[in-house]
């Protein structure tokens, strides 16, 4: 598949499509525990690198810091994290095998 064509897939569908800084590491965002909330909160420092793109870019961006094995191990976990909190913030539900087959394909333009 020509990469127009990876690109235009992962920007059809408006619900893959998010801002966010191109990945959340220690040097573009910063976390705080919101012990009434039991929950991390995240702030974003870096508004430099703040765009509209895929959102498998800004997940795959963020995930690459990880090792293999943790990737391995949880990475079908954690793009299921994703979807739910998404979805329970109000945002789409979106489908584990897309949103997977889309970080392949940023993965494939990042090799």
């Amino acid at each position: 598949m020509p990469r127009q064509e990876m690109l235009d897939r992962m920007t059809a569908n408006p619900d893959y499509v998010g801002y966010a800084h191109p990945n959340l590491n220690i040097d573009n965002a910063w976390w705080w525990e919101d012990p009434e909330k039991k929950c991390l909160d995240c702030g974003v420092l870096d508004w430099g690198g703040f765009m509209a793109k895929p959102v498998a870019l800004h997940l795959q961006m963020s995930l690459f810091a990880g090792e293999c094995g943790l990737l391995d191990a949880h990475g079908d976990g954690l793009l299921r994290m994703f979807i739910d909190e998404c979805a329970g913030a109000g945002g789409p539900r979106l489908d584990l095998e897309e949103l997977k087959l889309q970080v392949g394909i940023d993965v494939h333009f990042r090799s």
